[in-house]
């Protein structure tokens, strides 16, 4: 799950090729996503700050800050 806005509330993806530096994130029809947003893989035990690096389309590659 990811959020980054409390007035949007938290957002489902697909997460692929998780390392200890990032991830792939795939989004579902998510037009606008901010540079950066956390992602929790736990149901918010744990949460990662990450940073955009690229995007094509619905596919998402992130840098995690912490």
């Amino acid at each position: 799950m990811l959020f980054f806005d409390a007035q949007r509330g938290v957002l489902t993806c697909q997460v692929h090729d998780v390392t200890n530096s990032g991830a792939g994130i795939e989004l579902h029809n998510l037009n606008l996503l901010p540079l950066n947003f956390e992602l929790t893989f736990d149901n918010f035990h744990t949460v990662r700050e990450c940073r955009v690096i690229w995007r094509q389309g619905d596919f998402v590659g992130v840098a995690f800050l912490n």
